[in-house]
């Protein structure tokens, strides 16, 4: 079969002739944009939700896939730990002998197994100030003596079931406030105590639960160096 002139141009020019198929590059991939700020804080909170369904080890897997965590995160022994407080409430009509705070006795077991030792209880008192007549001097120093040979704290606990009597009119006298303030922060700096728990047991309507949260907060501020 002869040739067309078109094609016999074609190979005289060294191009190929018009009905030949041409293989096209592939196309080349764009680079990524960085990740924008907004679209970091959608994915962090949707990694709540992970978290509340799946569990931690999905939330995890997740924002290593979306390079908001490293992969070295797993194997970062400096990683800060979280401190778990261990609190032990010690009635004053369990405490017993003194003696039972050595080592070795039921007392010194308790005080070191537990971050935190809550000696139960004080109370305020008709005029305000802090009586301090249920738990035994002795037994106070004894507790901290022993709960700081393992780096434990003391605190003490005030009220509790039949012992709130003189809170309600505690909370609505600022001079018996004040009372109390100044005998909770002579007792806690004498007996080098660490804080303190309140368990006032009581019905609250609204207004009283008002004024439990302004003794709870004035009593922080008194506490406050």
């Amino acid at each position: 079969m002869p040739k067309s002139k078109t094609e016999e141009a074609g190979k005289a020019n060294g191009s190929k002739p018009p009905n030949a198929a041409t293989k096209k590059p592939p196309p080349k991939r764009a680079k990524a944009a960085p990740m924008p700020w907004l679209q970091k804080c959608l994915i962090l909170v949707s990694s709540f939700v992970i978290l509340t369904t799946l569990g931690g080890v999905g939330t995890l897997m997740y924002l290593m896939r979306s390079g908001l965590v490293g992969k070295d995160l797993l194997r970062d022994s400096k990683a800060p730990q979280s401190k778990f407080v261990i609190a032990g409430y010690l009635p004053e009509y369990r405490l017993g002998d003194v003696a039972d705070w050595a080592p070795g006795h039921r007392l010194h077991h308790i005080s070191k197994r537990c971050t935190d030792v809550i000696l139960f209880s004080l109370e305020p008192g008709p005029s305000g100030a802090l009586d301090t007549s249920r738990i035994p001097t002795a037994h106070v120093r004894a507790a901290v003596n022993a709960s700081r040979a393992h780096s434990g704290r003391v605190l003490v606990s005030l009220g509790g079931a039949g012992r709130g009597q003189h809170f309600h009119a505690l909370v609505k006298s600022d001079k018996k406030k004040q009372r109390f303030h100044a005998s909770l922060v002579e007792y806690l700096t004498q007996h080098d105590l660490d804080g303190v728990d309140f368990n006032w047991e009581a019905q609250f309507p609204p207004k009283l639960w008002k004024a439990y949260a302004e003794l709870v907060g004035d009593t922080k501020e008194a506490l406050e160096p």
